[in-house]
């Protein structure tokens, strides 16, 4: 099965950077899986629990696609929904990165895209947000050349 990504490309569009969902936001979910792990083998809706909660952050990290490509901004979310975010590259006027401290020890954070008429397009929980914004700028520099 083609990735949404794959499926919206235009023609002569090239994927140029690919970003990840951080983990780090599932971090409750990892805690409560290790701490029912005993009543686990004891009981089997406990142990569908914890196997829901360890499988949720990943199955959430392969579902979403955070894509800069030679045109534009892509994001999308969802499993059962889909949610996206496409800024073309014109329509964008900053990218913001914000990363409290946990976020900078952690390297994850949001970038928020601010587009022309005031839009703006949050992607939260990234890993290595500072990554996507220098493949943003390099990418835009191209478009510019």
């Amino acid at each position: 099965m083609a990735s949404y990504v794959e499926s919206v490309l235009s023609k002569g569009e090239e994927v140029f950077y690919q970003g990840r969902l951080s983990l780090v936001k599932y971090w409750l979910n990892f805690v409560l899986a290790a701490l029912l792990i005993l009543p686990a083998l004891k009981n089997i809706a406990c142990l569908l629990i914890v196997i829901l909660l360890i499988c949720w952050p990943f199955l959430m990290r392969y579902s979403t696609e955070l894509v800069i490509t030679n045109k534009r901004v892509i994001a999308k979310f969802g499993i059962f929904s889909r949610n996206t975010i496409e800024i073309n590259f014109k329509k964008i006027e900053s990218l913001r990165v914000n990363q409290g401290i946990f976020g900078r020890m952690l390297n994850y954070g949001s970038i928020i895209v601010v587009g022309s008429g005031a839009t703006h397009a949050p992607i939260l929980n990234i890993s290595s947000p500072l990554e996507f914004r220098r493949a943003y700028d390099t990418a835009a520099q191209h478009i510019e050349a």
